[in-house]
């Protein structure tokens, strides 16, 4: 199986930055910090876990990142022939934001398009903490 090209001549930081247009964060976790003693004085730095993937699981590894929406939708839709109805929730915080509308909509859009959702309820300010119970009373 043949892997893209596309980054074979961009730097570590371009593709870094690739990653972060798309949304990708593989270093959500806090870098490590130490302090390291030596003769000069001590010097602070900054340490990253790294996960490595062994060549033998690439193949296996990309083939089950291409076909999980399309298995996901399959299950879905025999969840739809069964006589399941497939509702969606999305809730957005009570954080000032001007554009919650669109991020709402961003919400319910990709609700359909991924998990073929028929109906979508939305929370446009609630917290996460809150429960359902407690949620949307007031029609808005």
């Amino acid at each position: 199986m043949n892997f893209t090209k596309r980054f074979d001549k961009t730097t570590p930081l371009s593709f870094t930055r690739w990653l972060n247009k798309q949304n990708i964060d593989f270093l959500s976790d806090e870098p490590e910090r130490k302090i390291k003693k030596g003769n000069a004085g001590n010097n602070k730095i900054r340490m990253h876990h790294l996960n490595v993937l062994d060549n033998g699981y690439y193949v296996d590894l990309a083939k089950n990142i291409i076909d999980v929406i399309p298995r996901h939708h399959a299950y879905i839709n025999q969840l739809k022939k069964d006589g399941y109805h497939i509702i969606g929730y999305c809730r957005k915080s009570k954080t000032p934001s001007s554009n919650r509308a669109a991020l709402l909509q961003r919400m319910v859009n990709i609700l359909r398009e991924r998990s073929l959702v028929e109906k979508v309820f939305v929370s446009p300010c609630s917290n996460v903490k809150q429960a359902f119970s407690k949620r949307d009373l007031h029609v808005v």
